[in-house]
């Protein structure tokens, strides 16, 4: 859920283009970091998930920010775990673009 929650928090964000392997390596990072707080262990044994947990451990332990090298593997995991280009990019522009039924509801949370 916070995954997902995340990828909704850049769409409302309206950050615009950017790169789909920086929305999902958040994504990862931040439910490895809900996890990690729980003493949980990744949910599932994809690439991406294991190399997102010790990142979520030095956030955990003060560290507000991820390394290049971290950065770069985490995105790289997920390409290759999603058989993903990791150039590929993706549009946040504030949940323009959900079908109207989706909107009502959604109108809430702004």
């Amino acid at each position: 859920m916070v995954h997902e929650c995340t990828h909704a928090f850049f769409d409302i964000k309206n950050l615009g283009q950017h790169l789909k392997s920086s929305d999902e390596a958040a994504a990862y990072l931040a439910e490895a970091i809900l996890l990690e707080a729980g003493s949980r262990p990744p949910l599932g044994t994809e690439r991406v998930r294991q190399v997102s947990h010790p990142i979520a451990k030095k956030v955990i332990k003060g560290q507000y920010w991820i390394s290049d090298a971290d950065f770069k593997a985490l995105s790289a995991a997920w390409a290759r775990s999603e058989g993903a280009d990791p150039k590929t990019m993706f549009n946040s522009n504030g949940l323009n673009t959900l079908p109207r039924t989706a909107r009502p509801l959604i109108e809430l949370f702004k």
